[in-house]
């Protein structure tokens, strides 16, 4: 009887062990990050199966474990940490798993500007790049930084940035920049290159379906540093660029020996075209030509003045006189921290150049600052500013004009003589310098680029303003509500200033001088000034509610909004001022329209004054959008996933008739996860 009863108890107590075995562990505990904040949203697999859930807004989580992978391990992931695996035979009741930022896994997220995803969840074409990739390259501004480190991001040679080719002709061809979320017409250099965090380059359809019409040259959304939560944080990052002088040999242009050959071959088939008589410009060899020609000099003062003439090299005299090593440096300091409550960035970066062409220098500030308040669990607020200051300075001639041998540079003229003095070069002929000789007050015609590239340059000074801010709301699980926008104005002032000492002005004065009455001059002696100021303005208002939820196999993200957009342009271009005083803000009133339009040159002994002027003109562009749009994607199984996105927009790009006002966009695309397929993992691929 004990026997039977003991072996009735052992097969109860086995077929309990059995059904115990069979049943599945079920896991419960938070994810939080390094900081204690709890992370919504963060993956909970059973390692190597398609079994998983995501955490709810508290960062809670419960999984089922089969009970054939007791024996295995749970996989913890989110967008931007290091993931992290732990056995589950080692979990016993509620466990806390706190994850890691990692820099490197920036690269695997996607900003689109309205929602943030993993590479694997996006579709259509895009690239990325983190801070430290930016950091490894020594640029200072974004756009040269960005150079070379994604495929179809081209920066061209006058430094715009074209996106997979040139969308359109005669419209805008610069591609879109959104900042932290916004949409923006800033340009890369506007940004503060040692305050960026993430990098993403939307480059197709998907693109356009997201950000409208202006996004058909291609989307660039930056994302600037965000506060982190501990002690507040202070770091500096400094450089020191040095480029040599630029070796001009490379552009394999004709020496003086050359050129000269070929000027008086082109004199020998048209001996009639170079005289004494000529007015005007006229290179050296062609005074020496005529000059000989007439009888002014001998052969042998000819032939002497030619040789000298070859021996000569400008390109080694540019080299050397107007060139310099290029310095750049580089000053960034930040301050970031924060708590549970409150996080802080603040960056402030200063650029200064000494360009390698002289007189050439310019000079930048940017201060940026970010400021996120939690004061609840459901609220969010995020304010961030910039402000921006930049001059430069450069001579109104660039040494490609010099390069090019126009009509006042050849490659036999000399910048300095043996002794190191400035060489004064005549570009007028013969003809013209006497006659400016015989008459009273005129100014000396000499000549010297060097001098010329301080008498004559432009000035140019920029102020940026920038303002973004949202309100986000948690209403529950997985659902968000966001009310944002954005706001920023730039004012600059262009001037090209022509002083009394340079060349050209020397020459309007005198070749204007009227010939009924030669005290009277149609351009007044004194600088020319040409200005122009220009005002841009756009702001952005944004309502957004977004979904995201996993069930079982499946999940589902989702948003919808609402966008407001006015982007306008005011820029005012002066009529030239002549006899312009910078000391008095002064200047002579003159009849540009006659001046300009060659009324006066019949009167003018030089037959004209050599100078056009600006008329002036003012230019207006208010552009307004209203859109709608909706982005959606459905994923199954961690293997299938079905995106789409629409856009509706409103503008007036298209005329007044309200038919023609609509601009809907739209794409649909498709992702397969291959490498979670169990086939693929078992080896059979």
């Amino acid at each position: 009887m004990i026997k039977r009863l003991f072996a009735s108890l052992l097969l109860v107590l086995v077929t309990v062990s059995a059904v115990i075995a069979q049943n599945p562990v079920v896991i419960t505990g938070s994810v939080l990050a390094d900081d204690g904040e709890p992370l919504p949203g963060a993956t909970v697999a059973v390692s190597g199966t398609s079994n998983a859930t995501a955490t709810d807004i508290d960062g809670r989580f419960t999984l089922k474990v089969p009970a054939a992978k007791k024996d295995g391990k749970i996989h913890v992931s989110y967008i931007g940490m290091r993931p992290v695996e732990m056995a589950i035979s080692m979990i016993n009741g509620p466990v806390e798993i706190r994850l890691q930022d990692d820099d490197n896994r920036l690269e695997e997220v996607i900003v689109t500007g309205y929602a943030t995803l993993s590479k694997e969840r996006a579709t259509g074409s895009f690239g990325t790049i983190s801070s430290k990739k930016l950091e490894s390259k020594l640029a200072t501004n974004l756009a040269d930084r960005l150079e070379g480190q994604m495929a179809g991001v081209v920066l061209n040679k006058d430094g715009s940035m074209s996106i997979r080719g040139r969308a359109t002709l005669n419209a805008e061809t610069d591609p879109l920049v959104v900042v932290d979320g916004y949409p923006t017409e800033l340009k890369l250099s506007d940004l503060n290159p040692d305050n960026i965090s993430n990098i993403t380059v939307l480059k197709d359809a998907v693109a356009a379906s997201i950000y409208g019409s202006r996004s058909a040259n291609g989307v660039i959304i930056v994302s600037t540093r965000q506060g982190e939560e501990g002690k507040m944080k202070v770091s500096y990052r400094g450089s020191l660029k040095v480029l040599p002088k630029p070796d001009l040999d490379y552009l394999h242009m004709a020496d003086a020996s050359d050129y000269i050959d070929a000027e008086i071959e082109l004199y020998n088939q048209n001996p009639g075209g170079t005289t004494i008589a000529n007015r005007g410009t006229m290179s050296e060899v062609s005074t020496l030509i005529a000059k000989n020609k007439a009888g002014m000099i001998s052969d042998a003062e000819y032939n002497a003045g030619i040789e000298v003439l070859r021996q000569n090299d400008f390109l080694a005299d540019m080299k050397k006189y107007m060139f310099r090593t290029e310095l750049t440096q580089t000053h960034n300091l930040g301050i970031s921290g924060g708590s549970s409550v409150n996080r802080y960035n603040l960056a402030v970066n200063y650029t200064n150049t000494k360009g390698a062409f002289i007189n050439t220098h310019s000079n930048r500030v940017i201060i940026d600052l970010n400021n996120e308040w939690k004061p609840f669990r459901f609220l969010t607020v995020g304010v961030g500013a910039s402000i921006s200051y930049s001059r430069s300075h450069a001579p109104n001639t660039g040494w490609q004009t010099y390069t090019n041998y126009g009509q006042y540079i050849k490659p036999y003229s000399r910048l300095m003589d043996a002794n190191g003095n400035l060489t004064n070069l005549t570009p007028l002929s013969y003809a013209s310098q006497q006659l400016y000789d015989g008459i009273a007050g005129s100014k000396d015609m000499y000549y010297n680029p060097i001098q010329d590239s301080y008498d004559s340059y432009n000035k140019t000074a920029t102020f940026g303003a920038r303002v973004n801010g949202f309100v986000r709301f948690n209403i529950m699980e997985g659902l968000y509500a966001e009310v944002g926008g954005n706001w920023n104005r730039s004012n600059s002032t262009y001037r090209a200033i022509f002083g009394s000492g340079s060349y050209v002005m020397r020459n309007a004065y005198n070749s204007s001088t009227s010939m009924s009455n030669p005290t009277n001059h149609y351009i007044p002696d004194g600088d020319a000034v040409n200005e122009t100021r220009y005002t841009s303005e756009d702001w952005t208002l944004r309502t957004q509610i977004s979904y995201s939820k996993s069930f079982g196999l499946h999940r589902v993200s989702a948003l919808a909004g609402n966008e407001v957009r006015r982007i306008s342009y005011d820029n005012n271009q002066y009529a030239t001022r002549f006899g312009y005083n910078s000391t008095a803000g002064s200047f002579s009133p003159v009849n540009i329209k006659d001046l300009a339009s060659g009324t006066y040159n019949s009167d003018m002994i030089g037959g004209s004054a050599g100078f056009y002027p600006e008329y002036g003109e003012y230019s207006l562009r208010d552009n307004r959008f209203v859109s709608w749009y909706f982005n959606g994607s459905y994923e199954f199984n961690n293997r299938y996933l079905v995106s789409g996105s629409v856009r509706e927009d409103l503008t007036n790009f298209f005329g007044t008739d309200p038919k023609y006002r609509h601009k809907p966009l739209w794409s649909v695309g498709g992702t397969w996860k291959i490498a979670n397929e169990d086939f693929f993992n078992a080896g059979y691929i």
